[in-house]
C-alpha cells in the first residue's frame, strides 16, 4: 500500500470556518483532468488518516491533494496521512465513475474495496 503527506499549508482559507467531522467519510472527487477518485475515513485508524482508492493509477494529483487537505475532518493536525490501498484497476479511460460508485457503495456497506473484484459491466447494469 503507497501512502502519501499532504501538510496543512495546502488547506483553502475557509476550511477554517467549518467543525471538524467527527463521523466516516466517503467521498467521489474530481482530480482536476478527466479523472475521479474516491476518498474515505472508513477503516483508517486514527484522526489525521484517510485512504484513497483510484482505479487508473495509485498517485495522487495535486488538485486531489489540495481536495482531501480541505476535509475538515481533523482537529490541530499539521499534516494529513493518505494511504493508497491497491484496488482493481479499469482497463480503459472511460470507467473511473463506475469503479468509484462501486468503491463508495462497497465502503458504505463496511466492505474492504481492496477484497472485491469489480465487472464493470455489471456496474453500469446496476446503475442503469
Amino acid at each position: 500500500m503507497l501512502s502519501h503527506t499532504v501538510k496543512k499549508s495546502h488547506l483553502c482559507s475557509y476550511t477554517d470556518n467549518f467543525l471538524a467531522m467527527r463521523q466516516e467519510v466517503v467521498q467521489v472527487l474530481h482530480t482536476g483532468g478527466l479523472h475521479w477518485v474516491t476518498v474515505s475515513t472508513i477503516g483508517c485508524k486514527g484522526n489525521n488518516k484517510i485512504n484513497l482508492y483510484n482505479s487508473l493509477s495509485h498517485g495522487i494529483s495535486p488538485q486531489s491533494e489540495e481536495q482531501i487537505a480541505s476535509v475538515p475532518f481533523v482537529d490541530n493536525a499539521d499534516h494529513l496521512e493518505v494511504s493508497i490501498p491497491p484496488v482493481v484497476q479499469q482497463t480503459n479511460g472511460i470507467d473511473c465513475g463506475v469503479y468509484d460508485i462501486a468503491f463508495a457503495t462497497v465502503l458504505c456497506d463496511n466492505v474492504d474495496p481492496t477484497s472485491r473484484k469489480f465487472n464493470r459491466r455489471a456496474i453500469r447494469d446496476q446503475l442503469w
